[in-house]
């Protein structure tokens, strides 16, 4: 039978393992990867906004990765994109609304016309 020393040695390098396996699997630029991965997926079935918050949580959570600064140019573009969309969005308003004053305009011109 084992002695109770012995139990402990083994219990000790049975602890120091598992401790180098979890800190294998713990490797940031893997992390991230998977959280990247996860975006993607998200961003492909059109789920932009949730897609964002895991990007900005990889960011956050893995700064120094490539992944990271890979993920920022993504956050970047999205970015952009968001903001030309709301200005398009913004103009059209502004062109539909002044599109039907001239329209407005033109009809009661017309009428007024028609009508001595």
């Amino acid at each position: 039978m084992l002695k109770s020393s012995a139990i402990r040695k083994l219990y000790s390098i049975f602890f120091v393992l598992i401790l180098i396996f979890i800190q294998g699997c713990s490797d940031p630029e893997s992390s991230a990867r998977k959280l990247y991965n996860e975006g993607m997926t998200l961003q492909q079935e059109g789920n932009n906004e949730q897609a964002i918050v895991i990007y900005k949580e990889l960011v956050s959570s893995y700064p120094d990765t490539e992944t990271a600064v890979e993920v920022n140019k993504i956050l970047l573009s999205i970015n952009v994109i968001q903001n030309v969309t709301e200005n398009i969005k913004a103009e059209t308003k502004r062109v539909i609304t002044r599109g039907n004053q001239v329209i407005k305009e033109d009809i009661r011109a017309s009428l007024d016309s028609s009508h001595p």
